[in-house]
């Protein structure tokens, strides 16, 4: 998981603002930005022309794809479409996501980084980017949870910060006592997931008990089940 909070344009009222360079405000941005490599033809002679993910054979269909509109949000004034638009993370502030599965294969991954490449995922307005990646060692039994950071500071240096919490997954069967309680872990764990499947199957019922009320006062199963 890639997560970029970027920064709105600012005006450039310092003692700097005769550079030709834009500046950034302190609010997040959520408008869109990039470019979808795959309708994003390569500038002729390029060394890369021949290398890139464009593909030709799209861009006469592209309304399939894409909102083509002047107020659909979707595309640039040129007509090309926009490769990463806002989207809202629970426990994340208002940014933009790249989310790769982990069951991608070698070459999926690196047409995942290739496209967050030519699709200019990082840019001069980019402030904050948070990489995150869960891993599981079958052989110590441990999932990993890796986080690093990379701050775009106001001083043009990038600051670098990482964690990694882990935790124990053993089977129910296996005795372990890791936090000295004297309870064993997999015992709890048990607990735990038996209490959450107890939880969701009230919920369902509950949700069951619901539909049958209403249909039966509607006189109407499709009512019911909208």
């Amino acid at each position: 998981l890639i997560h970029q909070p970027r920064s709105s344009p600012g005006s450039c009222s310092s003692r700097f603002s005769h550079l030709n360079a834009p500046c950034r405000g302190q609010s997040n941005s959520k408008m869109s930005f990039g470019v979808d490599p795959l309708f994003s033809q390569p500038v002729s002679g390029s060394e890369n022309e021949g290398a890139t993910m464009f593909n030709g054979d799209l861009m006469d269909i592209i309304a399939q794809f894409y909102n083509t509109s002047q107020d659909g949000g979707q595309v640039k004034e040129t007509g090309s479409p926009y490769a990463f638009t806002h989207r809202k993370l629970i426990g994340m502030p208002d940014g933009f996501v790249a989310y790769l599965d982990i069951a991608a294969s070698r070459e999926q991954a690196a047409l995942f980084l290739q496209f967050l490449r030519e699709g200019l995922f990082l840019d001069k307005f980019t402030r904050h980017v948070v990489v995150q990646g869960v891993t599981y060692n079958p052989n110590l039994k441990q999932l990993a949870n890796t986080r690093v950071s990379f701050e775009y500071n106001e001083a043009g240096y990038i600051t670098i910060t990482s964690d990694i919490t882990n935790m124990n997954v053993k089977w129910y069967t296996e005795h372990s006592d890791d936090n000295k309680d004297g309870i064993s872990d997999g015992k709890l764990l048990l607990g735990m997931e038996i209490t959450l499947v107890i939880v969701v199957l009230i919920k369902i019922f509950r949700r069951l008990l619901e539909i049958g009320r209403l249909c039966k006062a509607e006189k109407s199963v499709s009512i019911g089940l909208r």
